[in-house]
């Protein structure tokens, strides 16, 4: 079986927009989330999931779905933001699961109404009260990839 490049870039390239589900998946944690596009435009588009409706950047523009078609949402553990409150876009609703406190970082099992995502917590503020209701994730648009493979 002969080998295939997926992607060249530098480091920083490929882990912030990654071309190809494999490649999101090979170079870090990331969270993947199947969705349908709602709507596509040069460099963004509207996919809705199970969990919500996320506006995103292509992870390769040079291959962009059309409304209707399946893509795959990949949102790196670090870039959700948590808050009692939901955000203007790209957020979801749900409650913390398993929380492990690193010091200067917390990871979280979010369990949302149909996937569980992992987070990433910096200067953890949520651990304590992990288990006293529901908050928010959310993530800018600039940080959810849109996959077309």
């Amino acid at each position: 079986m002969a080998e295939k490049i997926l992607q060249v870039g530098s480091p920083r390239e490929v882990y912030r927009r990654p071309t190809h589900k494999v490649v999101a998946n090979f170079i870090g944690e990331t969270d993947f989330i199947a969705g349908r596009v709602v709507s596509a435009h040069a460099d963004r588009a509207i996919v809705a999931t199970a969990i919500g409706e996320f506006e995103g950047v292509w992870g390769n523009p040079a291959k962009k779905a059309a409304a209707v078609d399946e893509v795959t949402l990949s949102v790196r553990p670090e870039c959700w933001k948590l808050g009692r409150e939901a955000a203007p876009r790209n957020s979801v609703r749900g409650r913390i699961g398993e929380a492990i406190y690193l010091g200067e970082v917390a990871q979280y099992q979010f369990a949302t109404s149909g996937e569980t995502l992992n987070i990433l917590e910096m200067n953890p503020r949520f651990i304590e009260n992990a288990s006293d209701g529901e908050l928010y994730a959310s993530a800018v648009p600039e940080d959810v990839v849109v996959l077309t493979e």
